[in-house]
């Protein structure tokens, strides 16, 4: 079902979606700005990233969504800022894309319903599947952010 996770890797919730598949043995990958920035500063070395020649946070997002097989947008509330930043991009080239707000859904339904969406979109290939959070959580609270939630319970 799932092959790989791709991630922005912005610091926050994009981190806690990396780190889960980290965790989890599950092959990650994706595109971050050169110099490897982040809001807060450089990308910590461990994460292993491609680099975009540009230091465009809106052309790595788009390469993520392009280089994926669909978009999965986690939020806490609604698509605002980066979220949809993030789901203009998969419009834009025929992407799948869904938005799971974790504060509408709990943690099982959103399980079950990215599961079926995945199963749905694709009948069972192997595809790649590009996750992208908002950054809505408080940097800080990066851990609690819903794909450390969801993921591990995926890939089970």
């Amino acid at each position: 079902m799932l092959s790989k996770i791709i991630s922005g890797c912005q610091t926050g919730a994009d981190i806690a979606g990396i780190d889960a598949a980290i965790a989890n043995n599950f092959p990650y990958g994706g595109w971050v700005p050169e110099g490897r920035r982040t809001s807060v500063g450089l990308l910590p070395d461990r994460y292993i990233l491609q680099e975009m020649p540009t230091e465009s946070y809106p052309k790595r997002t788009e390469q993520n969504v392009i280089d994926s097989d669909g978009t999965v947008i986690f939020t806490h509330g609604k698509l605002s800022g980066g979220s949809d930043l993030t789901r203009k991009p998969a419009i834009k080239h025929g992407k799948p894309w869904i938005h799971q707000d974790m504060i509408a859904l709990f943690q099982d339904d959103a399980v079950r319903s990215l599961v079926n969406w995945v199963k749905e979109q694709h009948r069972g290939a192997e595809c790649c599947w590009v996750l992208i959070l908002t950054s809505t959580l408080q940097r800080k609270d990066y851990k609690a952010a819903p794909s450390g939630q969801v993921l591990p319970k995926m890939s089970t």
